[in-house]
């Protein structure tokens, strides 16, 4: 069967990929192919209330309508899909036509991501038993759509259509890179350039970085992986798993640039024995102290026993003054007087002293 390419409607699901816009670069490349030998395929359609819209081949109906006009009868393949198979035909073909182009991979499974949260159904379905009962208490599980479950919607987890792990790399991506990185992303992979900003962040580095939660953090580090003198991305990905476990004191002078992330196990042993160093010490000065407080109580004591003896000698002088107070001339009154005043100064100071110290004890 044959229709003129003007008949042909777009996925409905379409516009919800990249909104909808066809890569060029990609439009380019099949029209250069026509050209040359032709086009001899077919495209696969469904109908719906007498219109033919398109399950994929939408670059290729583009190429072709620049090649030949819209008025082109082109052979088309009728299918009686229903909307699932009509936006897993759609998706299987974008990822595994293009394969390299990180901007289609990534708008691709970021709708299916969507499309199953919005079919619970459909992702209830994509869930095998032994799932299910193994997270049956993660709500997390409950409400977010996993790489597990994109894979088994694809292609039953065959990992044919695309592999599992980079499922997972392209939804850490999507759900936790800073905006600001995930542009830069783009623009280093963009493919409709000559030439590749090489300054901005590429893919691998990306996905290490969405392991950071802090999205101010995230460009932070974006900088510093740029200018470590460790280059290789696969040893960064190692670099930013000590980085993570690092102290804060070592965290925040990698971010300021004061240390190169390459030398950050160097830094972090050169920072736990200056710590160590720095325990020990505080251990020596508990100790010491701890001695002298126990010297001091000694001499306390020792003092007190001094004391007593003085006190009682003193006690005694005081019993046989007071037998003589009548006896005393003005002079010797206030000689007397200003002693006992010296004692009662003494005592007082003592008592307060003591007052004070039981209440901390």
């Amino acid at each position: 069967m044959k229709l003129k390419l003007s008949e042909l409607r777009p996925n409905p699901f379409k516009k919800q990929i990249s909104n909808g816009e066809l890569n060029k670069e990609q439009v380019d490349k099949i029209k250069a192919n026509i050209k040359e030998l032709g086009f001899f395929g077919s495209l696969p359609v469904f109908k719906k209330d007498d219109k033919y819209y398109l399950i994929a081949g939408h670059h290729r109906t583009q190429a072709l309508k620049e090649v030949y006009g819209k008025d082109w009868e082109v052979e088309v393949v009728v299918s009686n899909y229903n909307e699932d198979q009509i936006a897993r035909g759609m998706v299987i073909e974008n990822l595994t036509q293009r394969t390299d182009d990180y901007r289609e991979l990534n708008a691709n499974i970021v709708f299916v991501k969507n499309y199953l949260k919005d079919n619970k159904v459909i992702l209830q379905g994509c869930r095998t038993e032994s799932s299910r009962h193994t997270n049956k208490l993660n709500n997390e599980y409950k409400e977010n759509v996993t790489a597990n479950d994109i894979s088994e919607w694809l292609d039953k987890s065959s990992g044919d259509v695309i592999k599992k792990n980079e499922i997972n790399d392209l939804l850490r991506i999507a759900e936790k890179l800073s905006p600001v990185l995930e542009k830069e992303v783009e623009k280093k992979h963009d493919k409709s350039k000559l030439e590749r900003e090489e300054d901005n962040l590429n893919y691998t580095q990306a996905v290490i970085l969405s392991g950071i939660e802090d999205h101010k953090e995230q460009e932070k580090l974006a900088k510093v992986l740029k200018k470590t003198k460790e280059q290789r991305v696969r040893e960064q990905g190692k670099l930013i798993s000590e980085y993570k476990k690092a102290p804060e004191e070592i965290k925040e002078q990698i971010k300021e640039g004061k240390i190169d992330l390459a030398d950050i196990n160097f830094e972090v042993d050169k920072f736990n024995m200056e710590q160590s160093r720095k325990e020990k010490d505080k251990q020596l000065k508990v100790k010491s102290i701890k001695q002298n407080i126990n010297t001091q109580i000694n001499n306390l004591k020792y003092s007190l026993a001094d004391s007593k003896d003085k006190i009682a000698q003193s006690f005694k002088y005081l019993q046989i003054l007071s037998k003589y107070l009548e006896d005393m001339d003005e002079e010797q009154k206030e000689r007397l007087n200003r002693e006992l005043g010296k004692y009662e100064d003494l005592f007082t100071k003592v008592s307060e002293l003591i007052s004070k110290i039981r209440q901390k004890i």
